[in-house]
């Protein structure tokens, strides 16, 4: 299930990077047609920025109490008696 999220979450970040780089490379023409428009790239990286410190912000306000209860509680593993090597 967090491999699928994950892979979905992604695929959502690049569509909306993808839609602001072209939105906005619609918007703003540069003067030759060859140069290439490097002001659409600036503006999906501050906007990438942007989230990730969202994202940031929103994760240090997570307590560690509340985070213990989720997370999978192992059972110590069973001790093992020491090998005995048998005399031939």
């Amino acid at each position: 299930m967090f491999n699928a999220l994950r892979q979905l979450g992604g695929a959502a970040g690049v569509a909306v990077l993808t839609s602001i780089l072209t939105a906005v490379s619609i918007t703003h023409r540069t003067a030759s047609p060859g140069t290439p428009d490097l002001h659409a790239y600036h503006v999906a990286f501050l906007v990438a920025a942007g989230l990730a410190l969202a994202a940031a912000a929103i994760a240090l306000t997570i307590h560690d109490p509340d985070a213990d209860s989720t997370r999978p509680r192992l059972s110590p593993e069973p001790a093992t008696p020491d090998l005995v090597p048998v005399s031939q």
